[in-house]
């Protein structure tokens, strides 16, 4: 009777300390969403587009995209617009409109400032449209 080795068990991972000013840094960041920003508004969401991603109209929608976190200047916390705001989108999709071609860092203001370029909301407008009307008929 052969002896098996138990197999090796991988190094557990340190947990990341929680130091004030991360917290304080992540807080920022947190104002861009608002009490919206739930399961049940999500879901909203990609039921509009029939679960379908925005932005190639062919792969189903797991993600939920902001292309802008203000508006004249004011943040859109908790008054985001399905279509206007945030669009359904696939992961790949996702990647894709924060990557430099498409996305525009803030210096001034990176935590609300930080936008999508004209050409990607359209795209993402028109495909939102697009599956909009499909579904009404």
């Amino acid at each position: 009777m052969a002896h098996r080795k138990a197999p090796k068990r991988k190094p557990l991972k340190r947990s990341r300390r929680v130091t004030p000013v991360r917290r304080q840094y992540a807080r920022k960041f947190d104002s861009r969403y608002g009490e919206n920003w739930n399961p049940n508004f999500l879901a909203h969401c990609h039921s509009l587009t029939r679960g379908k991603c925005c932005y190639c109209i062919r792969r189903r929608s797991n993600q939920v995209h902001h292309v802008r976190y203000a508006r004249n200047g004011k943040p859109i916390a908790g008054r985001e617009v399905p279509g206007v705001d945030v669009f359904p989108v696939c992961s790949r999709c996702h990647a894709e409109l924060h990557n430099d071609t498409n996305w525009i860092k803030s210096v001034a203001n990176p935590v609300l400032g930080n936008r999508n370029t004209a050409e990607s909301i359209q795209r993402l407008t028109d495909g939102f449209n697009k599956l909009c009307s499909a579904a009404v008929r």
